[in-house]
């Protein structure tokens, strides 16, 4: 008897960044974002948003899952901007089936 193991596997668009340029303050400004699941299971998933940065910063959909060789695209919200360029990182959790 002989049992394998796969690991989740996903790409991120941008290197994992995401980039908001700078816009007139009190306005707000979005951004789509791609996550492809290369593995060959489901993989469920959840943004996380630094403590720092909620309020102003929203990921819709924050959860759900991706199947196999299936692309995501989330919108990330920049609320209230700022007078300067923003970056957020992709911080989410993938959990596997």
């Amino acid at each position: 008897m002989s049992c394998t193991a796969e690991t989740a596997e996903i790409l991120l668009s941008n290197n994992g960044e995401i980039f908001f340029k700078q816009t007139c303050i009190g306005t707000s400004t979005s951004q789509l974002y791609k996550i492809k699941n290369i593995s060959r299971m489901p993989l469920e998933f959840r943004w996380l948003v630094k403590n720092q940065d909620q309020g102003l910063v929203k990921v819709e959909p924050a959860t759900g899952v991706i199947l196999p060789n299936e692309y995501q695209v989330s919108e990330c919200i920049l609320d209230k901007c700022l007078c300067f360029p923003w970056f957020v990182y992709g911080i989410f959790f993938i959990k596997d089936y």
